[in-house]
């Protein structure tokens, strides 16, 4: 990802992110550490690995500031992506646990709903 839309200071937290990820682990709950949270959420959005979805959970962990748009528009794309991911993953979780399986396995469907949302195509 591109992190022209990003301030400048941010910029120059990137090589610190792992660093700033774990000292957050270790911070008492505190509005600093929300402050630290808000941080990681932009920082996440370029440096987590692809499907960590770290941007929406420190997103989460984080401030809740109101206005998310004061974050700019790359930061609330990238965001309203993760929760899309998230809602992918919670639905294919929702989907494969052992009691809809076997409902969807005794209708005769099995694991081709998870491959088409449309049944009736098959």
């Amino acid at each position: 990802s591109s992190m022209t839309s990003v301030p400048k200071p941010l910029k120059f937290l990137r090589p610190h992110y792992g660093t700033l990820k774990a000292y957050y682990e270790t911070m008492v709950e505190s509005d600093l550490k929300k402050l630290l949270a808000d941080i990681l959420s932009v920082l996440a959005l370029t440096m987590s690995a692809e499907g960590e979805r770290e941007g929406l959970k420190y997103r989460l962990l984080g401030s809740q500031e109101d206005d998310i748009g004061s974050w700019g528009h790359a930061y609330v794309r990238n965001l309203a992506d993760e929760i899309a991911q998230e809602y992918a993953w919670q639905q294919v979780r929702l989907f494969t646990s052992k009691k809809c399986y076997d409902n969807f396995y005794s209708m005769g469907t099995g694991y081709r709903f998870l491959i088409s949302p449309s049944i009736e195509s098959f």
